[in-house]
């Protein structure tokens, strides 16, 4: 960190002592581990695993007296709350060290419990938008994470930002794909199952994995035709939905035949549904047949490309 921000850093978490210097403070700490640029100050500890193991042994477990705390570790009764002091506060301006530190905490708590359980999780839960400001290799790395509570994954889901090209595009993948087993597990309704497919698929594709989406897309075709059949008017546009989107996954898996057929069958049923009711349905007619030549085109240049 800079001067001013190892400063604030410091003050925020109480580690200079009534009538110490802070200049003091930074100083010693570069006398011990010396930063690589000499205008910065706080170097962590290196290798990364040996500052995570710090971190975890620093800080109190509880459930452990103050012999065991003794007997086991270095564990530091101040460090209990510098955690949340240096990153539970509500900031205008997200500060400096936020994204790094959240890193090495998640990182810690992979190892650690403890520090999953009485310090990552409490404080991710009571300010989830933390991870927001974290940035999306955080959120990847925090949705990987074993023990995870699922209501903690529902509600970044929730505030994440969806769609193709942001930064959380892999984070959110990543946590929809865990989100989608624990939901597949608890729930035979096929028409659960079919929004948690398609869900799942959209995720996916905004990721650009392209080869994990084609079972997703699979099983929201096969899912939403068994219901059509029962139910054509509540189902049938959900299955051309559906049936467009897994020929667009198709196209990105290069198996143009595929592509084109379940795309030829999403525009035949809003044929269908365009002769009866042409103002409802034209939008999604003219759209399944812009894809579909679409389809056709790709088709016939990857043809080309192989021929040469």
């Amino acid at each position: 960190l800079s001067y001013e921000e190892g400063a604030a850093a410091l003050h925020r978490i109480r580690a200079v002592e009534q009538g110490q210097h802070v200049g003091s403070v930074l100083a010693d700490h570069a006398l011990c581990y010396p930063p690589r640029d000499p205008a910065m100050v706080l170097e962590p500890l290196y290798p990364d695993r040996l500052g995570e193991d710090f971190i975890a042994l620093s800080t109190p477990a509880k459930g452990k007296s103050s012999a065991e705390q003794a007997e086991e570790d270095i564990a530091d009764p101040w460090a209990a709350e510098a955690i949340r002091q240096l990153l539970g506060a509500d900031d205008v301006d997200p500060p400096a060290w936020l994204t790094p530190s959240m890193s090495t905490l998640i990182e810690t708590a992979g190892r650690w419990q403890h520090i999953a359980d009485e310090q990552l999780f409490p404080l991710v839960r009571d300010h989830p938008r933390i991870m927001l400001l974290a940035g999306g290799a955080a959120v990847t790395a925090f949705s990987d994470l074993p023990t995870v509570p699922v209501d903690l994954l529902e509600e970044i889901e929730r505030i994440l930002p969806a769609g193709k090209g942001t930064e959380f595009a892999i984070g959110r993948a990543a946590i929809t794909e865990r989100l989608a087993k624990f939901r597949l597990e608890r729930t035979r309704d096929p028409v659960q199952r079919a929004a948690i497919y398609t869900n799942l698929r959209q995720a996916l594709s905004d990721a650009g994995l392209s080869d994990k989406e084609k079972p997703a897309a699979e099983e929201a075709v096969r899912l939403y035709r068994m219901l059509s059949r029962a139910d054509p008017q509540e189902f049938i546009v959900r299955l051309a939905i559906a049936l467009d989107a897994y020929s667009a996954t198709m196209m990105r898996n290069s198996d143009g035949e595929a592509s084109v057929r379940a795309g030829a069958e999403a525009v035949a049923i809003y044929n269908r549904l365009y002769s009866v009711k042409p103002d409802a349905f034209a939008a999604e007619f003219a759209r399944t047949l812009t894809n579909l030549g679409n389809s056709y085109l790709r088709i016939h240049l990857l043809d080309r490309k192989s021929v040469v």
